[in-house]
């Protein structure tokens, strides 16, 4: 499931790309290019990695409970951040893949992001600033692993969800929310 982001009458393509693949779930998100080094600590490990110039972000939750995050620098290897295991897809029934910000108000300065990916995405979704109502900056997007039969559930639990999209994957459906973030109302003075 793939989201682009229309600011302006401009598409921004693959600011957040979700996928499920037989009890695998994985996101991919660009992320800031730096001008410099960046500084990234994994707390699991406790280790410092750098990193320079643009890079992509993915992160990962496997059917066998392996979950983690990498970071992929153009031009470098990828660096693997906060290895750990959680419980096995099999015994789960619903988990949290990964958050991603997507501001419709004003683009990245490094949108368009370029995945290789999104030419592979066959849902794809715009989210377009006027369809989440007055004064909006953008959407959190919360992409769920959840066994079919718990959708329902988790859709009533997450009240603060603007919008949902939901993808059937076997006995597992991707489940992604989408929380609005608003621009303060003017104060009254």
């Amino acid at each position: 499931m793939g989201f682009s982001a229309e600011i302006r009458g401009v598409e921004y393509p693959a600011v957040a790309i979700f996928k499920l693949n037989n009890g695998d779930a994985i996101c991919w998100y660009g992320d800031h290019p730096t001008d410099g080094h960046l500084a990234v600590f994994d707390l699991v490990e406790q280790k410092r990695h750098f990193v320079s110039g643009s890079f992509g972000v993915h992160g990962s939750r496997h059917r066998d409970g392996s979950r983690h995050q990498v970071l992929e620098p153009s031009g470098h290897e990828k660096i693997y951040l906060s290895p750990r295991t959680v419980k096995a897809a099999k015994d789960s029934v619903c988990d949290h893949i990964r958050e991603v910000n997507v501001p419709l108000f004003q683009p990245f300065d490094f949108w368009p992001i370029k995945n290789p990916v999104w030419n592979a995405t066959t849902s794809r979704h715009a989210l377009r600033r006027d369809d989440f109502g007055e004064r909006v900056d953008g959407v959190i997007l919360q992409g769920f692993m959840c066994r079919h039969e718990y959708v329902e559930d988790l859709l009533a639990e997450q009240k603060t969800a603007y919008r949902s999209w939901v993808e059937n994957d076997g006995n597992f459906d991707l489940v992604v929310l989408a929380e609005v973030r608003r621009i303060p109302a003017p104060s009254a003075s």
